[in-house]
């Protein structure tokens, strides 16, 4: 048998230490924030269901036997908290400029989130010992799979009335994966109830760098004027991703009482 083998079932049965792995779907709320959330692109952002896989090593650190009506055991455990998931944000933004022209803007992405998280876990003793709260505070890496703005903006020509007698559109759009950072790490705050097996969690996350595409500038074929991403920026320089994460996941594994 190889040795990760019997390091996994080590780690699984060692005393009060377990190894949980936990298969769970979550719903990703992923918004595009520029200067720190003074301008959101696309509203309330993007929402889409996604899987997620969870392994989590941990150990409970003590048992307090003296629980009573009038004392609440709170039997603390140290875990730390690896998974993955799949996200595929899908932000769209629309409006009108000062001079009227119809604008639009379309940022699509794909990524893989891996995350790294030390949690702390209390059992809510006399109340019911199968509940367990959590709370972890770690680091969540994007890493980026792909990524493609698309903008336009329809120009209106007018009689000395003030009517349309025609129009004109001018657009582009581009794969910018490789313009992009390819991993965007950002911090990530998680709270949990945990009821028997079944897992419920609450994960937020935000950027902890610029994730502005700066080649765009001078090679976008809608003008600067009419860019929402590029006017954008303009007015609040800074990009950052932020946003959440709730979370319906089950241990395999029957957690320590």
């Amino acid at each position: 048998m190889k040795i990760w083998h019997l390091l996994i079932i080590f780690m699984a049965s060692t005393g009060n230490a377990q190894l949980l792995i936990r298969p769970a779907v979550g719903q990703q709320d992923f918004q595009l924030w520029f200067n720190k959330g003074r301008y959101t692109y696309a509203g309330k952002g993007s929402s889409s269901w996604s899987p997620v896989l969870d392994f989590e090593y941990r150990k409970r650190i003590s048992v307090d036997s003296s629980s009573s009506e009038q004392i609440l055991a709170t039997n603390p455990s140290l875990a730390v908290v690896a998974g993955l998931s799949y996200w595929r944000p899908d932000l769209q933004e629309w409006g009108t400029s000062l001079t009227s022209e119809y604008l639009t803007s379309s940022y699509q992405a794909k990524f893989i989130a891996l995350y790294l998280m030390p949690k702390g876990y209390w059992q809510l003793g006399v109340l019911n010992e199968n509940i367990r709260i959590g709370a972890g505070l770690g680091l969540l890496i994007l890493y980026r799979l792909e990524t493609k703005l698309a903008e336009s903006a329809t120009f209106y020509n007018r009689d000395n009335n003030g009517f349309i007698i025609s129009s004109y559109t001018l657009s582009d759009q581009r794969d910018v994966t490789m313009e992009s950072h390819r991993f965007s790490p950002n911090w990530c705050l998680e709270l949990t109830v945990e009821i028997g097996r079944i897992y419920m969690a609450m994960r937020a996350f935000r950027s902890l760098q610029d994730e502005y595409i700066k080649s765009l500038a001078g090679q976008w074929n809608v003008p600067h004027d009419q860019s929402i991403w590029l006017l954008a920026h303009d007015k609040f320089p800074g990009v950052l991703y932020t946003g959440g994460t709730f979370m319906i996941g089950f241990n395999l594994v029957r957690t320590h009482r």
